[in-house]
């Protein structure tokens, strides 16, 4: 067995599968090491009950990049995504809120709560794009370190040109997007909380923040850069769910050479000198390798793979001090009825089962369920995102059968008074399978078996430290040359030939595939 390689990467999720990919690509030997049984981290398709499997953390798509399926050949790997158009919201027992992306029923279903939010709609997208489309071009390309190299001069040089190109009033507005809440954006253009519910979801989404918390208009704005099949702003299901992604990508690594390891556990980063030299995993095998990269999150790469003395004490201190927490409970549940809602009955496959949908009723509800967790509870009442992939996809479940995902938040990972989540994590999935029972009162009797993933879980499991599915919270001081940290920043880390591939790094979470290239590019660069 080979021990000597030029690159070894630490996790097979699927930024550490792109790495592996781009690296195996360019002729290098690659080997992968993955504590679970399966590649794919938080974005792995499992049974959890016998016939029934599903997308177990991440269940859309809509951040991978089209350079990346066109530069891997995703598709020739395997990789079908259906694009999911529909967004429906929930609201009462008989309100409800249909988009299907056709603009003018779109524009008929905001004109049930307010006609002069139409054109506050288009106003607020007319504002949006040429910000989305300044960020869209900063995802692939590497954010400057603070090393202030060559390279990196020249990235702040083209920053500078592309906000020259914005001009002056967009260049204000993205000052505001960076800085302010969604919440205050979001009431400078509309005034019915129905038109603004799409857009204050993105703002929460993965974030352990509600609407009125500074700098969350940036990750309202971040969630427009998804794009699915060439649609901007699209989302998708992958056939054979998140796990088909990592899957696609892992055999593109294959056939170019690269090892993959699964079930084995690395203990520490080999580090002589300042550089790293390889890995030790828990067995006590040593491998030796020119370059490291880790999938894992920023806590877990610089706090547990690396030991301390070879990190500058107010570097761990500022690690430690980095924020991770999602709020995010996961369950799967397999279901023998599609649900019936009251607001728009019929448990025969409809357009509110088509898409997303939403136990979202107001704007009031999300800062009420946010403030449920500053005494250390979850939500009362949780917002609920769900999808039912076997609407689109019947290989997930038995003939006639449904799978639905639901996350749901807020659910801090630390509970008040010395409550434990593998103690309360049936009470959890019950209070969410309630709540959504309230909008759809034949769930939880149609529930024939499920799967419940507490922050915890989320954590050990799958190794999201706090249950923090983006690694890293959506924060000023945790984006571009400061995610995780000025010092290690755009992949690099202050040891050298070590570097971090995983969601820690720019531009953050979702199933992009782009911190794996970023850390490629660079390794290729040091090999």
């Amino acid at each position: 067995m080979t021990t000597n390689y030029d690159a070894i990467v630490i996790g097979g999720g699927h930024n550490g599968l792109t790495s592996a990919a781009y690296l195996a690509r360019a002729g290098k030997r690659v080997l992968v090491l993955e504590k679970r049984y399966t590649v794919g981290g938080a974005s792995a398709t499992e049974e959890f009950a016998p016939g029934y499997r599903n997308s177990s953390c991440a269940f859309v798509v809509g951040y991978l990049r089209p350079q990346i399926i066109k530069d891997l050949e995703l598709a020739k790997h395997g990789l079908e995504i259906k694009q999911v158009e529909n967004e429906f919201f929930a609201l009462n027992d008989s309100e409800y809120m249909l988009l299907t992306g056709d603009s003018a029923n779109d524009d008929q279903e905001i004109r049930k709560f307010s006609a002069n939010d139409v054109e506050g709609l288009a106003r607020l997208r007319e504002m949006l794009l040429p910000l989305s489309t300044f960020f869209a071009k900063r995802m692939l390309r590497p954010p400057p370190t603070s090393k202030s190299g060559l390279r990196d001069l020249l990235e702040w040089a083209r920053i500078g040109i592309d906000l020259v190109r914005l001009g002056r009033r967009n260049r204000n507005r993205l000052v505001q997007a960076m800085s302010q809440s969604a919440g205050s954006l979001l009431d400078r253009y509309l005034e019915s909380d129905q038109a603004k519910l799409p857009y204050a979801f993105g703002a929460i989404s993965g974030n352990m923040n509600d609407l009125d918390t500074p700098t969350t208009a940036f990750r309202l704005l971040h969630g427009q850069l998804c794009e699915v099949n060439g649609v901007a702003g699209a989302w998708g299901l992958p056939k054979g769910g998140m796990g088909a992604v990592s899957d696609a990508i892992c055999d593109a690594a294959v056939s170019h050479g690269a090892v993959i390891r699964t079930s084995t556990a690395v203990k520490r980063v080999m580090i002589e000198n300042g550089t790293a030299t390889g890995v030790e995993l828990d067995n006590g095998e040593r491998i030796q390798a020119k370059v490291v990269l880790s999938n894992a999150d920023p806590k877990r790469t610089f706090l547990g793979l690396v030991d301390a003395e070879h990190l500058a004490p107010e570097f761990r201190e500022d690690i430690n001090a980095y924020r991770m927490e999602s709020g995010t409970f996961r369950m799967n549940c397999a279901i023998s009825e599609l649900p019936d809602f009251l607001c728009k009955p019929g448990n025969e496959p409809g357009p509110q089962h088509q898409g997303m949908i939403y136990v979202l009723p107001s704007i009031e509800y999300i800062r009420e369920a946010f403030n449920d967790t500053r005494s250390g509870n979850w939500s009362r009442s949780p917002i609920i995102e769900a999808v039912i992939p076997t609407i689109h996809d019947d290989t997930l479940a038995p003939a006639g059968k449904h799978i639905i995902s639901l996350s749901a938040r807020y659910f801090p990972r630390h509970l008040s008074g010395g409550r434990n989540w593998d103690d309360c994590r049936e009470e959890a999935a019950n209070c969410i399978i309630d709540t959504f029972n309230k909008y759809a009162p034949n769930f939880r009797a149609s529930i024939t078996a499920q799967t419940a993933l507490s922050p915890l879980d989320l954590e050990r499991e799958y190794g999201l430290t706090g249950g923090d599915i983006a690694h890293g919270q959506y924060e000023l001081n945790q984006l571009f040359t400061m995610r995780p940290h000025a010092d290690a920043a755009g992949c690099t880390t202050p040891i050298k030939s070590l570097y971090i591939c995983g969601a820690g790094t720019h531009p953050g979470g979702g199933v992009s595939g782009i911190p794996g290239y970023h850390a490629a590019r660079l390794a290729l660069r040091a090999l």
